[in-house]
C-alpha cells in the first residue's frame, strides 16, 4: 500500500498514526485540533494527504520532523489546488515545532504535503482552526 495512502487511510480511521514512535507529540497538538498525522517519510519525494475536508477560512498548522539534522521546504496545497505554500521544516533529534497559518479561499476536501529530502525522519502533521494570536 504506497505510504500517501496510508497516511490517508490512518487519519480517517480517527487519527492513528502511520507509525507509532517513542517521540513525545505533545507540544504539537494544538487547541481546536482538527486533525492529526505522523509517519514515517519512506520515499524521497512523498505526498501525505490529510483526507479531512475543510471549509474556506484560516487555519494553524504545526509541523515536528525528528530524527537526523536537515532542513526542508514542504510545500503543501488543497484538493483543487487553488491553495497553496510551502513551510521550512527542519529535522533535529529533539523535533521542533515549526507553526504557520494558512488561509483557504473555499472548500477542500484534504490537505496534499509534498515532502522531499526527508527520508527516514519521522513526520508529524497537526491541523486546527484558526483563533487568533
Amino acid at each position: 500500500m504506497p505510504a500517501a495512502l496510508l497516511a490517508t487511510l490512518s487519519l480517517w480511521l480517527g487519527g492513528c498514526s502511520a507509525d507509532d514512535g517513542q517521540v513525545s507529540a505533545d507540544a504539537l497538538h494544538q487547541e481546536h485540533e482538527l486533525a492529526f498525522i505522523r509517519t514515517e517519510v519512506t520515499q524521497p519525494n512523498q505526498e501525505l494527504s490529510l483526507g479531512f475536508p475543510l471549509n474556506g477560512g484560516q487555519y494553524s498548522l504545526a509541523m515536528q520532523c525528528s530524527g537526523e539534522e536537515r532542513s526542508s521546504t514542504i510545500e503543501w496545497n488543497t484538493s483543487d489546488s487553488s491553495d497553496h505554500g510551502e513551510i521550512n521544516v527542519p529535522c533535529s533529534s529533539d523535533g521542533n515545532v515549526v507553526h504557520q497559518e494558512i488561509s483557504l479561499g473555499g472548500y477542500s476536501r484534504l490537505l496534499s504535503f509534498d515532502v522531499s529530502g526527508l527520508q527516514g525522519q519521522l513526520l508529524q502533521v497537526s491541523v486546527a482552526g484558526f483563533t487568533g494570536p
